[in-house]
């Protein structure tokens, strides 16, 4: 019995895409690169953007609806990780997968990427930390269900 190879999409260099059609040809992509492909604008929105949740996560934590601020703590750092992907490594169809939405869109494969090319491998998201937790994990834990001692 062979395996089935995964057969590459026409569409999309991005394993596991399932998209019947280029992103390119999506016309809320389309919108999304002419706005925010610039590497000037998209530093500059992402930046705007970071701050804002800051702004909101120090609100929330002020008053005390701790619910509201673990289920975003990990959209600071996905922004920034998109952002350097978006801006050093990706390629144009790449980019447009990942302005698109669709899956696989995670978080962990654009690290890696991003620690390899950008960080030099000195990234520790994925690297156990003293009380042997991986802060990757946290961050999808936040994403998931609330952070609670169990």
């Amino acid at each position: 019995m062979s395996k089935q190879k995964n057969r590459a999409n026409p569409h999309c260099p991005v394993p596991g895409c399932k998209t019947f059609k280029p992103h390119a040809d999506d016309d809320q992509v389309k919108g999304l690169i002419s706005t925010f492909a610039a590497p000037d604008k998209m530093a500059r929105w992402v930046c705007a953007a970071i701050s804002e949740l800051g702004q909101s996560m120090q609100r929330d934590w002020t008053e005390k609806k701790t619910f509201a601020w673990l289920s975003r703590l990990r959209q600071p750092e996905e922004l920034y990780i998109r952002t350097l992907y978006a801006l050093f490594i990706a390629n144009e169809k790449e980019l447009h997968h990942v302005i698109s939405g669709d899956p696989p869109n995670g978080i962990s494969p654009l690290y890696d990427k991003v620690n390899e090319v950008v960080f030099g491998g000195r990234g520790i998201l994925t690297t156990t930390q003293p009380g042997s937790f991986k802060p990757m994990e946290f961050l999808h834990q936040a994403a998931t269900r609330p952070l609670l001692p169990s």
